[in-house]
Formats: structure tokens, C-alpha cells, sequence
């Protein structure tokens, strides 16, 4: 087998595992999710792999579609059940993200694109993190872990290296893990 169909299979396991824990912690009534952060993380995920598609990403591409079809569940949940505490931070951060999901449709190019994507992404983890500072939880650090993880992995997978194709995983990698330190961190400091 290609290795880079090994990389594409782990990451797109590890992508649905990613979803296991909070879907466990939803049902349970313990995990609150953000609206906010989701619907902007299922909205990235597709424009992300529209970008990385466009440019080689190949099956490296594929977790990002996974992983917004995933989060749309997450937002159905959130509408009826999810964090009900909209702060003024978290309707800036929605609103930067979607006047930005706007640019993207007018910017056809890939690199610029997966800018936007990316930095879209990175304004839909505030609202979580400021949830989380708060309670730290209500949100599965396993999730991320796992996220993190399938990010890692889908490098692997990617057709055709370059900055298109890589910078949306790394960032996801990244932010991913940098959450995983925050919800960690604070729930030490509040034990």
C-alpha cells in the first residue's frame, strides 16, 4: 500500500475518533459546545479542502471535509443544547470569521484563500478558549488531542507539498494542541 494512502487512512480514523469523545461528552449532558466556534470550524473545513484540493492536496485534503461534516452535527446539538453565554468577544470573533468567509468568495486564489482559512479557523478557537478559561470541563481535551493528531497524520497524505496544501494542517496541529495545554493548565489551576 502507497504510503501515502497509510497517512490519508490514519488521518481520517483518528478525524472521526477526534469526534468520539465529545459526541460521548454531548450525550452525557457534560460537554457544552460554543455555536459560534463550530459552525466557523465546519464552514473552514470545507473551504480548506477546497483550497488544498485545488493545489495537490490530494488524499491529505480529505480530512478536512470529514471533519466539517462532523462539526455540523456538533452545531445542530449547540443550537438546542450548547454553551448559551454569547459574549461581546465572541460575536466580534463570529463575525471577523464570517465577513472573512465573505473575502473568501471573492478571493478565487488559492494561497490567499487558504490564508483567509486558516485565520478563520483561528478566530472560531476564541470563543471556545474563552469558554474554557471559564469552564475547562465542558470541552473534551481528548477531541483535540485527536484533532491534533489526524492534522499530524494528513501531512502524510498530501499529494503535492507546498504552502496551500500545509497550512491549514500545521495551524490546525498547532491550535489544536495549544488548547489541549489551555484546558490542562486550567483545569489544574482550578482543582
Amino acid at each position: 500500500m502507497h504510503i501515502k494512502i497509510i497517512f490519508t487512512v490514519f488521518s481520517l480514523i483518528l478525524g472521526f475518533l477526534t469526534f468520539l469523545p465529545y459526541f460521548v461528552e454531548m450525550f452525557k449532558g457534560k460537554a457544552r459546545p460554543h455555536i459560534f466556534s463550530w459552525i466557523v470550524w465546519a464552514i473552514t473545513g470545507g473551504i480548506s479542502f477546497s483550497a488544498s484540493l485545488s493545489k495537490g492536496g490530494g488524499g491529505g485534503a480529505l480530512i478536512s471535509v470529514l471533519q466539517s461534516i462532523l462539526c455540523l452535527i456538533i452545531v445542530a446539538y449547540a443550537f438546542f443544547r450548547g454553551e448559551k453565554s454569547i459574549t461581546l468577544l465572541d460575536k466580534v470573533s463570529f463575525i471577523a470569521a464570517i465577513l472573512l468567509c465573505v473575502f473568501y468568495f471573492f478571493t478565487r486564489a488559492a494561497l490567499p484563500s487558504a490564508v483567509v482559512a486558516v485565520s478563520i479557523d483561528l478566530l472560531g478557537f476564541v470563543p471556545t478558549f474563552r469558554k474554557s478559561y471559564l469552564k475547562p470541563d465542558e470541552e473534551p481535551a481528548l477531541t483535540y488531542s485527536f484533532s491534533s493528531l489526524a492534522y499530524l497524520f494528513s501531512l502524510g497524505g498530501i499529494g503535492v507539498y507546498n504552502l496551500v496544501t500545509m497550512i491549514a494542517p500545521i495551524t490546525l496541529v498547532l491550535a489544536n494542541a495549544a488548547l489541549v495545554i489551555f484546558l490542562t493548565t486550567r483545569r489544574k489551576i482550578l482543582k
